[in-house]
Formats: structure tokens, C-alpha cells, sequence
């Protein structure tokens, strides 16, 4: 990644950007029909050869960069502390086991260095970076830490009657999870910081410091009070532990829980999952919020202020999905001078399966 594009992303960061940013991937034809199963997704030379499929088949327009990031799927984190991971094609996902994350025998789950797939996405990792050389940006892998990793030990039905059977067990075991979390993701960064500066993932965007993606996809199955309740503790931990972020909100479900993202002082933007379109484009609008003081997407249609495109002739607060239809921004009274994050974009993972 060269320097001026460094400065750009910087820029943004810090609301200094002149206009948004715009990326898009565009492949020159479809990608090798391989059978992605468990023995594809464990094999570091399977997916270093697909990078060198998208490094030659793969345009990156305006402001985009080649990005790579090591990929188990988003139940990864809950695997490395005990869970097994069931592969598919284009993702994989948790065989919950609601014994090893129990309110009544509780015990914090823990790391294990000798955990396969602990092991596996360290060894990814450190695969992409020497493989790179310089070609392309090494992102940190997906993680869900907070309710998110419990919903891969419970279960999302599990977890639904723990928000109201166990609700000191879920802020007690979300916390412990941010504890594995900084664990984890700062070995990841300890790994791409050897080969490269600053950090990326899979939402694409560059920041010169350690910064990361945060989100609660669970947050959509419960009430915006709960929400505030049971993930604001854990929440704010990862916003104190980070350099930087933008939140993701998981479609519109969760867009209830908008007014509490934008009360986040230390938040410095937020995005809108959408459904994903097949061609690998991730455009950027917006600016991200003020410095405070110290995650095959889609075109982003900004909601926010300032040099995000908003002003005169712009449509109302909002935000539009595939087919055109605008949805109402809840928290538009709170995006105001001094408020806090000031970004909100469609977007979308890699592997979502929930949007």
C-alpha cells in the first residue's frame, strides 16, 4: 500500500478528507470453481493460491488496495477456545455446545495454544505476510467477541432465554470473552505489524494504528434496551482496547440500537449490513468522526455529514438497500456537531449469512 493512499485513509480518518473515498474490485471473470471443504479451508497453500488468483484476475479502482485477510469463518474466535468448526463452500460455522460456556458450572473459556484452529489462523497469518511481499495488504482475520461468541457456544435460541434467565452470566462471560479477544487480536497484529504498517480487515478500510470492526450481530434478536444492558459493557471495553473503529450493524433489524452506536463517544463510525451483491465492489462515503484526542460489498450510499456527500439536494436521513428502498436513520438527531460517529454506510462480510 503506497504512501499517498496511506495519507488518503488517514485523512479520512480524521474528517479531512475533500471527497469520499471510492473503492471497487472488479474480477476479469469468475474465480476457479474449487471445493472449498475442510481440507481447502485448513491448507495455507489452498488459500495463498487464491490470492495469487485475485492478485492477477482482480482490477482495484480509485482508492482500493489489495487486500488479503486469512479466513476461517466468523466463528473462528469461539473455535479457538474449544468449539468445532462445520465448512462450506463459501463459509463455515459453530457446532454449539452450550456445556462449555454453562451458567451454571460456569467456567471463562480460555485459549489454548495448542487449539487447531488457534494455531491454523496464527500459521495463516504468518503465511500471507511472507507470501505478500509487498503485493497486497495483510487484514486481521474476522473475529465476534462479546455476545457474538457466545451465541457460537449457545446458541442464538439458548442465548435469547439466557437475556432473560441469566443475564448477569451473559455481562460476566461477554467480558471475559474481551479478555480472549485482546489476546487474540493482538497476537494476529503482533504478526502483520513484521511485514506491514497499520492495520485492515474486511471491511477494507486502512488505519495507520491497531483498529478493528466492532459489532454484536446478536443485537438484532433483542430490544434496544436490552442491547444497551447486556453489550454496552463489553462494547465500550473494545472501544477503550482499540486505536480506532467503525461498528457494524448487522441489516436493518438492528438498526433499533442506531441511538445507543452514535452515543459512542470513542466510536468513529458506524456501517449497514446489506444484502451482498456477486461482483466485488466496496465503494466508501463519508468521513469518520473526530480524532478523540489520542469487516464483495456494495456501493455506499452515505447518510452521514460533512464531506460525506450530504448537504443540498441530498435525500433525508437514511439509508437505501439493493432494490432502492430507503430506510429512516433513527438516530439522525444525534448526528449533529459533536455527537460522534458520523458515518453510516450499507456494507457487507464477506461470508454474512445473516443479512
Amino acid at each position: 500500500m503506497n504512501e499517498n493512499l496511506q495519507e488518503l485513509y488517514t485523512q479520512y480518518w480524521n474528517c479531512e478528507n475533500r471527497r469520499p473515498l471510492f473503492t471497487a474490485r472488479i474480477p476479469d471473470g469468475p474465480a476457479p470453481n474449487l471445493v472449498h471443504d475442510r481440507a481447502w479451508w485448513m491448507s495455507a497453500d489452498a488459500q495463498l493460491t487464491k490470492n495469487e488468483w485475485e492478485l492477477e484476475h482482480v482490477l482495484h479502482i480509485g482508492d482500493a488496495y489489495p487486500l488479503m485477510c486469512p479466513n476461517l469463518g466468523p466463528d473462528l474466535f469461539a473455535a479457538c477456545m474449544g468449539l468445532e468448526l462445520e465448512f462450506g463452500q463459501d463459509t463455515s460455522w459453530a457446532v454449539h455446545d452450550p456445556d462449555l460456556c454453562d451458567p451454571e458450572n460456569y467456567r471463562a473459556p480460555v485459549i489454548d495454544s495448542g487449539n487447531i484452529y488457534y494455531r491454523k489462523i496464527c500459521e495463516l497469518t504468518a503465511a500471507f505476510c511472507e507470501h505478500s511481499r509487498g503485493r497486497y495488504f495483510v487484514g486481521i482475520t474476522d473475529l465476534h467477541p462479546g455476545l457474538d461468541g457466545l451465541v457460537a457456544f449457545r446458541s442464538p435460541q439458548q442465548l435469547c432465554f439466557d437475556t432473560i434467565e441469566e443475564p448477569d452470566f451473559i455481562r460476566t462471560a461477554a467480558m471475559d470473552l474481551f479478555a480472549r479477544f485482546r489476546r487474540l487480536y493482538g497476537e494476529l497484529c503482533g504478526i502483520t505489524e513484521g511485514c506491514q504498517k497499520g492495520t485492515s480487515n474486511w471491511m477494507g478500510v486502512w488505519y495507520p494504528g491497531r483498529q478493528y470492526v466492532t459489532s454484536c450481530d446478536f443485537g438484532a434478536l433483542v430490544s434496544a434496551d436490552m442491547f444497551r444492558d447486556l453489550a454496552g459493557e463489553e462494547l465500550q471495553a473494545e472501544l477503550d482496547y482499540l486505536d480506532a473503529s467503525i461498528f457494524h450493524l448487522d441489516g436493518p433489524g438492528a438498526l433499533k440500537n442506531l441511538d445507543f452506536i452514535l452515543s459512542q463517544k470513542k466510536l468513529r463510525g458506524g456501517t449497514v449490513g446489506v444484502r451482498r451483491r456477486p461482483a466485488h465492489r466496496r465503494p466508501l462515503a463519508g468521513c469518520a468522526a473526530p480524532h478523540p484526542g489520542r469487516r464483495q460489498g456494495h456501493p455506499h450510499r452515505g447518510i452521514s455529514r460533512g464531506r460525506s456527500g450530504a448537504g443540498k439536494g441530498a435525500p433525508p436521513p437514511g439509508f437505501a438497500d439493493e432494490s432502492g428502498r430507503r430506510y429512516p436513520c433513527p438516530g439522525a438527531g444525534a448526528v449533529r456537531a459533536g455527537a460522534g460517529p458520523r458515518l453510516i454506510a450499507p456494507t457487507a462480510r464477506p461470508d454474512d449469512r445473516n443479512s
